[in-house]
């Protein structure tokens, strides 16, 4: 193979000749307007640092670069104040989904926290995106304004480096109003910058119309197009950069050793899904056709899609009449809607399948509305049914502490609740999170189902993954996903 080199008389360099890597250090350098710290050259050149370090040695012996420390100041993102996104943006969020544009000030106090709603509120007047009026927010405007501090806090929660030493003064300003406002914090930091010498800049210009190639084709070869080409020089002692290979998420652990634990006590895995009927998310769980905790949750409702129900719905209209006192209606019961509780399917394959004595799902619970944070209301939920001879409620409590034992959770507290499907029923917290929750299956319901007992309880993975990382965000799907399919 035949290998060129830049020489001396074509760079003016009196001392030596350059390799690739070298000429690409200072071409990296010029198209960052000649100036860049050495953490920054490391990364865009591909070149670890001791490799960097003595390259830049000998660029700056030869008078092409200087490099000197200097302290600079670094944005960063602050947790104290709504997250990521701007106060005033988390309220346009918030009106614009609402069918009125206007909500209550203190509804929106309830969703963002009575500190980040006064701000949301100031700074939503300041730049005319709402009003107040009869003491509630709405909104006048159809589009959000774009502001500089909101691009700004983009770029810092992408993890793009802000050195403040060299922003213009409109951008020094806008970072001056985040920090102000609690959303950045700004940090020192001592750095070694690299910058070309007039003598690097000559040698820069040159190299950037040089073109450099790795393999040669015929045409090259017969055109002497070689000899324009800078020919790539392989080293092949170079050793590769090192692979860095993902890593299993913490939900994932977690969900593994809960379903490792249910199915060494045998327990079997049975699919949930994501669509279910109100009949066994409500009707079959006791929950009455006008018991607020339909209207609370705000469900998602599925049209054009129908379930096929293999239930005997007088015996479930018999059921409820009987209990709550009122006209049952079984159109309602047929409604579809988006899974909010995995006991509902739980129910369903026991009345299925008669042979399955203990079962437990993975399921995805949705609600509509949002946490205090934005995010949409959604949990991974394990739900575990077991109607086995002989259960009762002092094995459920054993079993859960069990549970919490081979999670690594010993100090725990246990409080009686109010479940309409389980009765006695009974909490389970660990550092003031709610970790499972469940009881006795309701008589009633056994009788529908024809079982002669047994018990149901939820695992909260996200409630579990908390007590381990506080800010912990556990998500599957997006919601908006599931309006495309």
């Amino acid at each position: 193979m035949l290998i060129v080199s830049v020489s001396k008389a074509e760079l003016n360099m009196p001392e030596e000749e350059l390799n690739v890597k070298e000429m690409e250090v200072i071409k990296n350098i010029y198209v960052n307007n000649g100036r860049i710290t050495v953490k920054a050259l490391s990364q865009m050149s591909k070149i670890d640092l001791n490799t960097l370090n003595s390259i830049i040695e000998k660029l700056r012996k030869l008078g092409i670069i200087n490099k000197r420390e200097m302290t600079i100041r670094k944005a960063k993102i602050s947790r104290k104040r709504g997250g990521n996104e701007l106060a005033e943006r988390l309220l346009f969020n918030i009106l614009r989904k609402r069918r009125r544009k206007e909500i209550t000030i203190k509804g929106l106090k309830r969703i963002l926290g009575e500190e980040l709603a006064t701000i949301a509120i100031g700074k939503g007047i300041d730049i005319g995106l709402i009003k107040i009026e009869s003491n509630k927010v709405k909104l006048i405007k159809s589009n959000f304004p774009y502001t500089l501090e909101e691009k700004i806090l983009e770029r810092i929660v992408e993890g793009e480096e802000v050195i403040v030493e060299r922003l213009s003064k409109n951008v020094e300003e806008a970072l001056k109003k985040l920090v102000d406002r609690g959303l950045i914090k700004l940090r020192e930091e001592k750095v070694n910058s690299i910058t070309l010498t007039e003598k690097g800049l000559e040698i820069a210009k040159r190299l950037r119309k040089m073109e450099i190639t790795g393999a040669l084709d015929e045409n090259d070869i017969v055109e002497e197009k070689w000899r324009k080409k800078k020919l790539k020089k392989y080293d092949f002692k170079t050793q590769p950069l090192p692979v860095k290979f993902g890593e299993e998420h913490l939900a994932i652990q977690y969900l593994r050793r809960i379903k490792t634990f249910l199915e060494l006590y045998g327990f079997v895995e049975v699919e949930s899904g994501v669509i279910t009927s109100e009949l066994w998310s409500f009707d079959m769980l006791n929950y009455n056709q006008e018991h607020p905790r339909r209207a609370i949750n705000k469900l998602y409702y599925v049209k054009n899609v129908e379930l096929k129900e293999e239930i005997n719905f007088e015996k479930v209209k018999e059921y409820q009449e009987s209990i709550w006192g009122y006209k049952w209606s079984r159109e309602r019961a047929k409604r579809v809607i988006l899974s909010i509780n995995p006991a509902s399917f739980l129910i369903r394959t026991s009345s299925k399948n008669t042979n399955l004595k203990r079962v437990y799902t993975v399921s995805r619970v949705l609600l509509e509305g949002r946490w205090e944070d934005g995010r949409p209301l959604e949990k991974i939920l394990i739900g575990a049914l077991d109607y086995s001879p002989n259960v009762n409620l002092s094995k459920l409590l054993y079993l859960c502490k069990l549970l919490l034992s081979h999670l690594g959770f010993e100090e725990f507290s246990v409080s009686p609740i109010y479940l309409p499907y389980a009765r006695p029923a009974f909490k389970v917290e660990v550092q003031g999170n709610g970790i499972i929750e469940g009881g006795l299956l309701r008589q009633e319901i056994c009788e529908v189902l024809e079982l002669d007992g047994g018990i149901v309880f939820n695992i909260d993975l996200e409630h579990i993954i908390k007590c381990r990382v506080k800010d912990f965000k556990c998500f599957s799907k997006k919601l908006e996903a599931l309006g495309k399919r």
